[in-house]
């Protein structure tokens, strides 16, 4: 062994045992000015930049290495990394003018053959911290990587022992919001449908080929389902309801939407599901689900929407009182918001001579409203009678027992005072289907309870 190669050798051995930074300067002496000759010396040298965090040093001699002819492959890889800790692995803040072109060139020498590569990290980390990318943007980014060959296994943080969503997962919902955002609702439908087949026992492969908007299918019974989470899998089932709706298929999306409230019951949900079956001409429906909206929890200002639209509904059926009170609320959070209020609303509000500066504070025409809330919530269901059987030790929900069947009830569903949500209260309710996820099952509890005095 000449003193070179021991030179080399020694430096490697202080790698393997971890020793990097006594190892550099080694490298650093022996390293020729031709680098096309010492691939294996350069190689070292760039691995040895990347572990102490010499990003921009390793970086300058990856440019330099990568622009040689029959440059290594293992080289570029590293030259890869070393973007992805410079740029996009703690603070992806660069513009887009400056990611994109860096982005463009790890494209061209990363290995994305393999499930865990610098590529994909880089563009999920900087579509992660940066909030602002447009839908277009996000799609050309996700269009880069290769669906197929990125991991479908559930990241575990080493630090706090947290499970992150599979690379593939991330690629499906950042794919499916981008295409809903940007109203391309046909392709939007077709990406959500094969998600939805991709993370169900169905016997066959689906293959999520986004950049050509179609699905390809091999006979595969025994392939796995991808796990994509609950919550996830209703964002996803969310987005395929509005591009239906917002296609005019109100039927299929009236029946995903109402597979969705029976998980998930924030009241924007109930606000959408009204506007379907409006669509529907099924106002007296659509009504009883914007009422549901309007008494689940949510902060009144978030609802200004909501209560423009059940504005609409009530004078369509011909609910006047409750209307007009529903137009004041909706005046009376724009004026004490200090929010515009649109010359036609100001049209409707002179026709009952509302004065939007003379109105009472907007909570308390919302507390006059709550009851009729409740009441129209679910006019159209047959209600049960029974009583409290017991409560679970937070307090914040119980069962209520009916004949044979016992209900799981919330304490926020009950329409009277607190201090009798006791055993053995006789109440009155209605059954509502809703979705276990302990048991992983549907199931029917409680809610519009009422006490019997």
């Amino acid at each position: 062994m000449n003193q070179k190669s021991e030179i080399v050798n020694n430096a490697w051995n202080l790698m393997k045992q971890g020793n990097y930074k006594d190892a550099l300067p080694i490298l650093e002496t022996s390293l020729n000015e031709d680098l096309s000759q010492n691939y294996f010396l350069a190689s070292l040298l760039l691995d040895c930049y990347n572990k102490l965090g010499l990003y921009q040093k390793a970086i300058a001699l990856g440019e330099e290495l990568c622009s040689k002819e029959n440059c290594w492959a293992s080289i570029k890889q590293s030259y890869a990394w070393s973007l992805y800790f410079a740029y996009f692995k703690n603070s992806a803040t660069l513009s887009p003018e400056e990611a994109i072109p860096i982005l463009d060139k790890m494209a061209l020498i990363t290995d994305c053959n393999k499930k865990v590569n610098p590529l994909s990290l880089s563009i999920f980390s900087y579509l992660s911290q940066n909030k602002q990318i447009t839908p277009e943007l996000t799609i050309q980014l996700l269009d880069m990587l290769k669906f197929d060959l990125l991991d479908d296994k559930p990241v575990q943080l080493k630090k706090n022992g947290k499970t992150l969503a599979s690379p593939k997962e991330r690629f499906i919902c950042y794919y499916t919001k981008a295409l809903y955002m940007e109203k391309n609702y046909s392709r939007c439908i077709a990406c959500c449908k094969r998600a939805l087949e991709l993370s169900s026992n169905s016997k066959r492969q689906t293959t999520f080929n986004d950049a050509q908007n179609k699905a390809t299918t091999n006979a595969d019974s025994n392939q796995a389902a991808l796990f994509i989470s609950s919550d996830n899998l209703i964002w996803i089932k969310r987005r395929l309801a509005l591009s239906l709706y917002y296609l005019g298929e109100y039927d299929q999306a009236e029946e995903i939407m109402e597979q969705i409230i029976k998980k998930k019951k924030d009241w924007f949900l109930f606000y959408e599901l009204s506007q379907i079956v409006y669509k529907k001409n099924e106002p007296e429906k659509a009504l009883s689900y914007a009422a549901i909206a309007s008494s689940t929890f949510g902060d009144a200002e978030m609802k200004i929407h909501l209560w423009d639209f059940l504005y609409q509904l009530l004078v369509e059926t011909k609910n006047y009182p409750q209307a007009v009170k529903v137009l004041s609320l909706s005046a009376a959070i724009r004026f004490q918001k200090g929010w515009n209020i649109s010359p036609s609303q100001k049209q409707e509000l002179a026709k009952y001579n509302l004065i939007p500066e003379k109105l009472p504070p907007f909570k308390g025409i919302l507390n006059e409203l709550k009851p009729w809330f409740a009441e129209i919530s679910y006019a159209e269901n047959e209600r049960l009678t029974g009583y409290i059987a017991n409560l679970l030790p937070h307090n914040k929900a119980g069962f209520i027992n009916s004949g044979k069947k016992s209900y799981y009830f919330k304490v926020s569903s009950c329409l009277f005072s607190p201090e009798f949500i006791v055993p053995n209260t006789k109440v009155s309710f209605i059954p509502e289907s809703s979705y276990d996820p302990k048991k992983q099952k549907d199931s029917v509890i409680a809610v519009n309870i009422k006490r019997i005095e």
